[in-house]
């Protein structure tokens, strides 16, 4: 056994005793290192996805403003980053945000917590899987229309659904595999351009500056506050979801060492790479009016400079890397349901609960989100009010398990050699929210956030009906009695709870 194979083995054990104290079994494989651990958040935020998904919206409703905002976004989300790194080796459990409120506050405030996340990641994943059919389906020539769109959606959400359930194995291979292809893709176009209309003198400065009036193809310009908000809307839409290494924490090695880094290295590189593309793209700007007014702004960049060979190789790759933000949209609502269902609070939860024998995975879940977001996809047919809905719900999120964390920061501790803020914990959390404030005012105040908070003021009502319906009634420490029959009395029959093999070697 090699001095590496060592190690993941201890880690492996000392996670599997982590997640005991609070009364659960090692029920999923552990089968991802540091750089699958790192690949899941980087996916999920996915500058490839954000860009191609928002840069239209972005230059048409704000101007080029927002490449300059994507700086404060970027500044903030690390600050939020760093606040969540800090409770990841406190509570190394699935769902994070839901056992993040819950095991610092207690079970109403996890709740609301695991709601709006929840929430969050299924309109997300909807959102995500309709901006690689926007792309696709008029690239390869299937058509543009909605219905087409959205019948692409549903099968892509689909096939991505079969891969999560043949195990998180799989899916970080394929995860893995999009890091490569996030960084050739659209980072490598995007800086290439930026040094060659530098280089050769053609950059077309003066859109960084199209702030007012009408935009190309007719909309108004937002100014003011609102111009500001509204710009604010592409970083805060694109660096999102970086907590997702977190969620995944029981199928990590290493967890409580792994997960943090994982956390603030995938916001913080994501942020930086993201401005230079966005930099890049938006001063190689050939046709102000034709961008604004294509449905496919980069691929107009793209085709201009690159010829239809080399543009056909980079799609390719931004292809791959939204497919795998999509796999990962899959992975991390399924686990926040598994943590909520794991403790009674959404039924039935030994269905909710059931995990394949062979690969481990929590399949049952898995399918539940896939139909829950095929119908989102099917209500909404909007990806700005899909997409909207999703990071006010999980901005919110952050911020409430930001305060548990400061409320309940001497509950539980850090263990020993692991990531912690010590003193600076309230001050970067403070700063953290001043943050999220910002972000959430500006998700709803301006005119294109508007139906996407009456969304969210929906799912906010379900989510209070359903506490006084369900969770308020359940008796107190039933979570933690169902946990500790799991700890205690092995798999129950049928649920496929096995108990843990010999952890997979994991990348």
């Amino acid at each position: 056994m090699s001095q590496r194979t060592g190690l993941d083995s201890a880690d492996t054990q000392g996670d599997a005793a982590q997640i005991e104290q609070f009364g659960y079994r090692q029920t999923l494989r552990r089968s991802m290192g540091w750089f699958s651990s790192f690949a899941v958040s980087f996916s999920f935020i996915s500058i490839t996805t954000g860009i191609f998904a928002n840069y239209g919206f972005g230059i048409d409703h704000g101007g080029s403003r927002f490449i300059w905002t994507w700086i404060l976004v970027g500044i903030g989300q690390t600050l939020v980053a760093i606040c969540l790194a800090n409770l990841a080796p406190r509570v190394p459990l699935t769902g994070a945000m839901y056992n993040w409120g819950d095991k610092l506050m207690g079970r109403s405030y996890g709740w609301f917590t695991g709601w709006f996340v929840l929430a969050g990641y299924l309109a997300g994943y909807a959102g995500v899987a309709y901006a690689f059919s926007a792309y696709f389906a008029p690239y390869v020539g299937i058509g543009s229309s909605t219905e087409t769109i959205v019948l692409t959606t549903v099968v892509l959400i689909v096939i991505v659904a079969l891969i999560n359930i043949a195990g998180m194995a799989w899916a970080s291979r394929v995860n893995n595999v999009s890091v490569v292809t996030e960084i050739v893709g659209i980072t490598l176009v995007g800086i290439g351009l930026l040094i060659y209309v530098l280089v050769a003198g053609k950059s077309h400065g003066g859109y960084l500056g199209s702030n007012v009036g009408l935009s190309a193809s007719g909309t108004p310009i937002h100014t003011g506050f609102s111009g500001l908000a509204v710009s604010l809307l592409m970083g805060a839409y694109t660096l999102i979801g970086f907590e997702c290494a977190a969620d995944l924490s029981e199928e990590t090695k290493g967890a409580i060492h792994r997960v943090p880094r994982s956390i603030i290295s995938s916001v913080v590189i994501s942020a930086v790479l993201g401005f230079f593309v966005l930099l890049g793209f938006t001063l190689a700007i050939p046709n102000l009016h034709a961008v604004e007014t294509s449905g496919t702004p980069l691929l107009v960049i793209m085709q201009y400079y690159l010829g239809s060979v080399v543009t056909k190789i980079a799609m390719t790759m931004v292809f791959i890397s939204i497919f795998a933000c999509t796999l990962m949209n899959t992975a991390t609502p399924a686990r926040q349901l598994f943590a909520i269902a794991r403790d009674g609070k959404i039924p039935p939860r030994d269905g909710l609960v059931r995990v394949s024998r062979r690969a481990r995975s929590p399949y049952v879940v898995i399918i539940v989100v896939s139909v829950i977001a095929i119908l989102f996809t099917l209500i909404a047919k909007v990806e700005a009010i899909i997409t909207s809905v999703s990071s006010v719900a999980i901005y919110l999120g952050y911020g409430l398990v930001i305060i548990a964390g400061m409320i309940n920061r001497r509950g539980l501790r850090n263990p020993p050699g692991t990531f912690t803020l010590k003193r600076w914990h309230i001050p970067t959390s403070i700063a953290a929210l001043v943050w999220l404030v910002i972000a959430i005012v500006a998700l709803t105040l301006p005119s294109p956030g508007h139906n996407a908070f009456y969304v969210f003021v929906g799912v906010a009502v379900l989510g209070a009906l359903w506490y006084l319906v369900w969770v308020r009634r359940l008796p107190e420490g039933q979570a933690a009695v169902a946990a500790a029959d799991r700890l205690t009395d092995g798999p129950a029959e049928g649920t496929g709870l096995a108990a843990p093999d010999t952890p997979d070697s994991g990348t």
